[in-house]
């Protein structure tokens, strides 16, 4: 067997361990869910199963890197991974236990991007897979770069923040990215890319079981926020390509794997603007909400 394949295991095992007691600690100190109108259901669930998720697969990732030592070495990618996945699982995790302001919120997350823009995550030509011949350079301004990256991290991590609204939709649609995204590190030989989300992939799939319909915990604002930033950077990790020795990143081909929740947010973005709402303002205007309020059932007995 495949060695990290044995770390998927290890985060998926760690995960299911923990959310039992994650569950009861919530219980004791009430921290669950508020209800709102706009919600599927008016009962409140412990939400910091993003705690399980993050510390099933930091864990795992350690153990990665001490016993694997000689075959994952980290070097690239691993600071950047453990800062950015830290810093915004951090951030919504505070918000799940004390409600932070959206404005805080937005701007701790534009400050960490520009963090991990620093560290070499960062968005400088863009490309169309589809039309190879469409290269748009962005002239090696680190301005225009950091904007467009900014754009992309905190745009994706809210994205799938946004689409939290049912169980197990958020959870599920990483889950497959991730599949996705390790086969295509697989097949280019990235091991340490696909070790990493290998372990993510453990974690999520551990988190799975318990939020499947009906809901027993929810990955709260901690949770979505740190499988966003790693589904933003793991994306634009695999849709990069160099070019004559410029980094392209293939927008096209980034925005297929993450087409759930992309569109999704263009489409309620659209739809609050044109009603004179502030797009920041919640509602039941999202595909999922629609769907159900057109007459699909939902079974969350």
């Amino acid at each position: 067997m495949d060695k990290p394949i044995i770390y998927l295991f290890i985060s998926f095992a760690i995960t299911i361990f923990l959310i039992p007691f994650i569950k009861k600690l919530c219980l004791r100190f009430s921290i669950t869910d508020f209800y709102e109108p706009r919600k599927q259901e008016s009962i409140s669930k412990v939400r910091l199963g993003g705690l399980a998720i993050f510390a099933g697969t930091m864990l795992s990732v350690l153990m990665a890197k001490i016993f694997l030592g000689e075959l994952i070495f980290f070097d690239k990618y691993f600071n950047i991974f453990i800062l950015g996945s830290s810093l915004f699982f951090l951030i919504g995790f505070l918000d799940d236990i004390f409600i932070i302001s959206p404005l805080i919120r937005l701007v701790s997350q534009i400050f960490f991007s520009i963090l991990i823009w620093s560290e070499g995550i960062k968005i400088e030509n863009i490309s169309l897979a589809l039309f190879p011949s469409l290269n748009i350079s962005l002239f090696n301004s680190d301005f225009v770069s950091i904007v467009i990256t900014i754009f992309w991290v905190v745009g994706l991590v809210n994205a799938l923040n946004w689409i939290d609204g049912l169980d197990s939709l958020a959870i599920g649609v990483s889950s497959i990215v991730f599949i996705f995204l390790y086969i295509i590190f697989f097949q280019n030989n990235e091991f340490e890319l696909y070790s990493i989300t290998l372990i993510i992939l453990g974690s999520s799939i551990g988190f799975l079981f318990f939020n499947l319909p009906p809901a027993k915990i929810l990955m709260g604002d901690g949770g979505s926020y740190f499988l966003g930033f790693n589904l933003a950077m793991m994306t634009f990790l695999a849709s990069t390509n160099s070019i004559n020795g410029e980094n392209y990143f293939y927008l096209d081909k980034a925005f297929l794997m993450l087409f759930i929740p992309l569109f999704d947010m263009s489409t309620v973005i659209v739809y609050r603007l044109i009603k004179k709402r502030s797009p920041f303002f919640p509602d039941r205007s999202h595909f999922h909400h629609r769907l159900i309020d057109s007459g699909i059932s939902y079974n969350v007995t």
